[in-house]
């Protein structure tokens, strides 16, 4: 784009775009009780942060890399000029389609559930009949949901790592039996 009105654009255009610092960090959680069951629940997300992916992500058969699937069917051609990315080639052959621009900025916010746990703690009568004091059973989960329009990598990974080698959150879920004599 234009910025600075002289008709022509070329690098006296660049401006700041983007916030790789997120505006706003935040995290809640609740604890509900009733009779003998507890469901716990903790939150975390962050908003208003961009990322401006780099690298393999953007960079199609860079360092040897192969190409993804997105790459390979919603490039532009002729054909497909409101495409998802620019003209599929090689950074050396057509480096102006990776020149940086708004084109790659994305919104990296988002919510996650952390964890979540759902217990029943089994009634004084019957923990006494097996001379136990508590016995609880329970099922949790950590990171089950995380809601975002940030699609490219798990949007809780570094925004300054930009690489496909990176592992997400672990999804988990796990059941036990908590028994205190």
């Amino acid at each position: 784009m234009n910025q600075n009105g002289d008709y022509l654009i070329n690098q006296d255009d660049k401006i700041a775009v983007g916030n790789p610092i997120p505006k706003y960090t935040y995290a809640f959680g609740f604890n509900l009780g009733y009779s003998n069951l507890t469901l716990e629940a903790q939150f975390q997300g962050v908003y208003d942060v961009d990322v401006y992916p780099t690298g393999n992500i953007v960079f199609p058969f860079q360092n040897g890399a192969g190409v993804t699937m997105d790459w390979a069917t919603d490039s532009w051609t002729p054909d497909n000029r409101n495409s998802k990315y620019p003209l599929l080639t090689t950074y050396t052959d057509a480096g102006e389609n990776f020149i940086p621009s708004t084109h790659w900025l994305r919104d990296a916010s988002y919510l996650r559930m952390k964890n979540i746990q759902l217990s029943y703690s089994l009634p004084k009568s019957l923990t006494d009949k097996l001379k136990l004091s508590r016995m609880m059973v329970y099922i949790s989960g950590q990171n089950l949901l995380t809601i975002s329009d940030f699609k490219l990598w798990d949007p809780e990974i570094s925004s300054t790592l930009n690489s496909l080698s990176a592992y997400p959150s672990l999804k988990t879920v796990s059941c036990g039996i908590n028994i205190s004599l």
